[in-house]
């Protein structure tokens, strides 16, 4: 049994793709293919149902936190969008955590998968290739920089420099 089903694919005029997968208990997340230039393609995977962050430019902050996503889930949405797109892109090259959720809520899971992503018995993609994203949870951050040899970004957003 797969831990994700696929229930729509949107394709904007730009070619990126836009996966929306329905959990084992009902919930939905969304994965997003990014055709680049130079023949890179990206995914863009969630780490979280909603958020519990509440950035307010965000829909998902808004949402609210509805659970973390488990490491399957995590690393499916990788697998789904080789599955469906490398014949039309060819290789999916990066992986950025980025969609749904603040990946360091959920560190355990995110550690996990982000391992098998890079893990050559795993999906075997560059750890300079796979990137986390995080609003700046200290902790979290520390942990991962020590455990994880992916890359990191950190994501500040505010309306002003000085709000920032």
């Amino acid at each position: 049994m797969t831990p994700l089903s696929v229930k729509d694919v949107l394709t904007a005029s730009d070619g990126t793709h836009k996966i929306l997968f329905t959990l084992d208990d009902g919930l939905a997340i969304e994965t997003v293919v990014i055709p680049c230039s130079r023949g890179r393609t990206t995914v863009c995977v969630s780490s979280q149902v909603g958020c519990a962050m509440n950035c307010q430019f965000c829909y998902t902050g808004r949402m609210g936190l509805k659970r973390h996503l488990r490491t399957a889930e995590i690393v499916e949405q990788a697998v789904f969008a080789r599955r469906l797109f490398s014949a039309k892109f060819g290789s999916i090259t990066n992986v950025v955590f980025m969609g749904m959720g603040e990946p360091f809520h959920n560190i355990d899971n995110v550690i996990k998968a982000a391992a098998i992503m890079v893990d050559e018995q795993g999906l075997h993609f560059s750890p300079r290739k796979v990137t986390v994203s995080t609003s700046g949870l200290v902790p979290q951050l520390k942990r991962f920089l020590k455990e994880s040899n992916c890359a990191l970004a950190v994501s500040l957003n505010a309306t002003t420099d000085e709000v920032c």
